[in-house]
């Protein structure tokens, strides 16, 4: 039997089981249901499962560009980590067990989507549930909910009034799959915030998984269990790699050397797994590996560009239809990127890619728009067709050639859509990579255009007497202790990568700018924190706990702090906080020395 068929059996045995209290619900609220059957509910149910198998079972990937392979055949399962705990996934129910809300956090490229479609085919296989899997990412504030996820399920064989469909939801039967919220576009986010409440407050006995890349805004999804995904051990990375299909002398010797030393040389790649695809791929063309992710992505470029005919007979080479060379194919891809990024696009129309390409290419001689849409689509393969839409083989490389855009402007004009992104895009720019590409591409510019135009608005509004004082006012607005989690606890900061100053509340958002891109910061800070307080824990915890044992898992404002000359002192010298404030006084003046010294050092070679 073919996995399709099994599937398929396994589909029709779950609606089947549970049919008969689905339809009692649906019966009960409904008096017209004597027009209506089972059969016609079950024929519902099992055609969406069938059609919704097609779909989610097999997908497209960097290394598997022009047709799409069965999930399982290269399927390597991620953990999830939930505080301590370690989830082994291969079962959905696995995270059911702990809650029937649950959100699935990871950053780009750790195969978010990959393990939804996951969880949508086990439990369509095994589960008492009936799994309905919803991508967000072309919600809008225009649907409420359960109309959006109605139309997401009658596109694909659900053929029933959505009044059907909302009775059926009572039932609580379901697992539904919410497939990136961080794709929905920004100005739909608040609303979708409220919406999703309002949706599992009336459908409270269903299970839901939501999928992300990390948000601010989960602070405030207080029902919702959060669970990470756990970066690829070397076992599971040497697994992935064994299930793929690629050419069997250059993946051996890659094997060989992942499992020797390349592995731990460059951890960071090889734990996720869109970045372990892209060391296979590019293997062959550079014997190393770079530090650095912004040149990873290059040379994935690079590959993918020379490497775009490979499937054709030997001898035969075929043109890119555009007819460019490699630095201005990457030129309009860079701008086309920069604009889809900015406006929060991940996903277009034929018209829509087609009027971006236009704009991104029009200061090119002969450009056609048609053209480059099948190089970048056929030939390169950094966007692909995905029912009428297109869409980036993988986001981060959205991310990438923005950063690379960014990079190539001047500086008041790089200055400028820094600025712009960070005001449009303040609750999800430090949770991307384009900063951070953008900060190993060009440091010393990101510092000057980005870092300290904000810097300079500090020292505008505070107080150059008592700085600390000054910018502790400004800067912070409450601050909530909580018996559960020492966040004094210099270890759990570090290893928590400053989570810890989340129990901070800062009046400005934009704050974020200095945690996430100043090395000063998130690298020397921290070290100066461990290696300053490490020794002296124990007393600081016991004094800063008495002082705040009133206060105890409440939060305290700001003014409360400051007039309590005790516990502000103690806060200051004592705490992340107080470092961190102190590093921030310091860093106008520490950067624009850095600056001078830059300059002052071209200088002197024409002397």
């Amino acid at each position: 039997m073919t996995p399709e068929e099994t599937f398929y059996k396994a589909a029709e045995k779950l609606i089947e089981s549970k049919i008969d209290k689905v339809f009692s619900f649906v019966k009960d609220k409904c008096s017209d249901l004597i027009n209506k059957s089972k059969v016609d509910l079950r024929t519902a149910f099992i055609e969406y499962s069938k059609k919704s198998y097609y779909k989610y079972s097999s997908i497209k990937t960097i290394l598997y560009k022009n047709q799409p392979r069965f999930l399982y055949d290269f399927f390597e399962c991620n953990n999830l980590l939930l505080d301590d705990d370690t989830i082994d996934c291969d079962n959905v129910n696995n995270i059911l067990k702990y809650s029937h809300y649950n959100l699935v956090v990871g950053n780009g490229g750790m195969g978010k989507s990959t393990l939804m479609k996951h969880f949508f085919l086990n439990a369509l296989s095994n589960n008492d549930l009936v799994p309905l899997f919803v991508e967000l990412r072309s919600y809008s504030n225009s649907d409420d909910l359960v109309t959006y996820c109605y139309k997401n399920i009658s596109n694909l064989g659900f053929n029933l009034e959505q009044k059907y469909f909302e009775y059926a939801l009572e039932s609580g039967l379901f697992l539904i799959l919410l497939d990136g919220y961080d794709e929905i576009p920004e100005k739909d986010k608040k609303d979708f915030l409220k919406r999703i409440d309002d949706f599992t407050d009336r459908y409270s006995d269903n299970y839901y998984i939501v999928s992300s890349r990390p948000c601010e805004e989960f602070i405030g999804w207080s029902r919702f269990y959060k669970f990470e995904t756990e970066d690829f051990s070397k076992e599971k990375a040497l697994s992935l790699i064994n299930k793929i299909d690629y050419d069997k002398s250059i993946k051996e010797k890659f094997l060989t050397e992942l499992d020797n030393e390349l592995y731990e040389r460059h951890r960071s790649f090889a734990c996720n797994p869109l970045l372990l695809n892209i060391m296979l791929l590019t293997y062959e063309n550079y014997a190393e590996i770079p530090e650095k992710l912004h040149i990873f992505y290059s040379q994935a470029f690079d590959t993918l560009f020379s490497i775009h005919d490979a499937t054709k007979p030997e001898g035969f080479k075929r043109n890119l239809l555009s007819g460019l060379p490699s630095d201005v194919f990457k030129r309009v891809f860079s701008s086309f990127c920069f604009f889809s990024y900015v406006k929060g696009k991940i996903e277009f129309t034929h018209e829509e890619i087609i009027q971006e390409l236009e704009i991104a290419g029009k200061n090119i001689q002969g450009f056609n728009a048609e053209y480059y849409l099948e190089d970048i689509k056929s030939g390169v393969c950094l966007i692909f067709v995905d029912g009428l839409d297109y869409r980036f083989i993988h986001r981060s490389f959205q991310e990438y050639f923005s950063a690379l855009f960014l990079k190539n402007l001047d500086d008041d004009l790089q200055s400028k859509a820094c600025k712009n992104i960070i005001n449009k895009r303040r609750y999800t720019f430090s949770y991307d990579s384009v900063f951070s590409m953008l900060l190993d591409m060009a440091p010393a510019r990101f510092e000057k255009n980005v870092i300290l135009p904000y810097l300079n608005i500090l020292e505008e509004r505070v107080n150059s007497g008592d700085r600390i004082r000054s910018f502790y006012c400004y800067l912070v607005d409450s601050v909530i202790i909580s018996d559960g989690i020492d966040y004094f606890n210099p270890e759990i900061v570090l290893s928590k990568k400053l989570k810890g100053f989340y129990n901070w509340r800062f009046t400005d958002n934009n704050i974020s700018i200095f945690i996430s891109f100043n090395e000063d910061i998130n690298i020397h800070f921290l070290l100066l924190i461990f290696n300053k307080y490490n020794n002296k824990n124990k007393e600081m915890k016991k004094n800063l706990k008495k002082l705040f044992s009133k206060n105890m898992n409440t939060e305290i404002t700001s003014e409360t702090i400051y007039k309590d000359n005790a516990l502000f002192s103690k806060i200051t010298t004592e705490t992340t906080l107080g470092l961190f404030i102190k590093t921030i006084s310091n860093l106008h003046d520490s950067l624009n020395k850095r600056q001078d010294e830059a300059e002052e050092e071209i200088e002197s070679l024409f002397k």
